[in-house]
């Protein structure tokens, strides 16, 4: 699919875009999708009645877990050290649960993103 809307490139951006633009058209619109038994995306869309601003809503962590405010960076300092979390998460408070003697968990609300052992402070999935 992304070969088909993007090569060859356009001359310019915007008759690269009116390229997606058709493409997303026939994709949605015109194209039987076998996963769909034979149907289109278009009349399968259901919007969703909930919005969204971009903003996690406040959560709030357990007591026994230590918070930290993601930096523009996309870092936080935990026990003297700088260590990255994820540019995505800027300004986002994490929660860090001790799991084992210097093993730390490290939550977005509730979803485990890694482990970090403060023994040599390397993030692992």
């Amino acid at each position: 699919m992304k070969a088909e809307a993007t090569h060859p490139p356009r001359a310019n951006v915007q008759s690269q875009q009116r390229e997606f633009n058709r493409f997303r058209n026939e994709f949605n619109n015109a194209r039987p999708h076998d996963s769909l038994g034979g149907q289109t995306p278009a009349p399968c869309y259901e919007a969703s009645n909930r919005s969204y601003d971009g903003r996690i809503p406040p959560y709030e962590y357990p007591a026994h877990y230590t918070i930290k405010r993601v930096t523009n960076a996309g870092s936080i300092r935990f026990k003297h050290r700088i260590l990255f979390i994820a540019n995505a998460l800027k300004q986002n408070l994490i929660g860090l649960e001790e799991v084992d003697d210097g093993i730390w968990s490290i939550y977005l609300c509730n979803v485990l993103l890694a482990r970090v052992d403060e023994r040599d402070f390397i993030i692992r999935g």
